[in-house]
């Protein structure tokens, strides 16, 4: 399921970096994708450590964060398209859960 979750984040990600950032290079794109998502997992893994247990459910705001400043820099987009980004992903990925929880159910 982790593998499944982490191919899913990559689409996702790929998607609307290459989108919003207007990238022909799809080379380009998803190397800086796969570079955000491993930014990303290094991130929640460490708020999952610290914050864990009742902080739990803020890990995924700390998690947007983490995106906005690796898309910024990483991508070198500027801060409304990092935004943008940001919305999406979060937007669709509580879409997804949604889905997720409603088949699992």
């Amino acid at each position: 399921m982790l593998a499944l979750g982490t191919i899913i984040n990559v689409s996702i990600l790929w998607f609307l970096i290459t989108l919003y950032t207007r990238s022909t290079n799809s080379a380009e794109s998803l190397r800086e994708t796969w570079i955000v998502v491993i930014g990303m997992t290094i991130v929640r893994l460490l708020s999952h450590l610290i914050l864990g247990g009742i902080l739990g459910p803020f890990t995924f705001f700390i998690e947007l964060v983490a995106l906005y400043f690796l898309t910024e820099k990483i991508c070198e987009t500027s801060r409304k398209v990092s935004l943008k980004i940001c919305l999406w992903y979060f937007l669709i990925s509580v879409f997804l859960g949604l889905v997720f929880r409603l088949f699992a159910s």
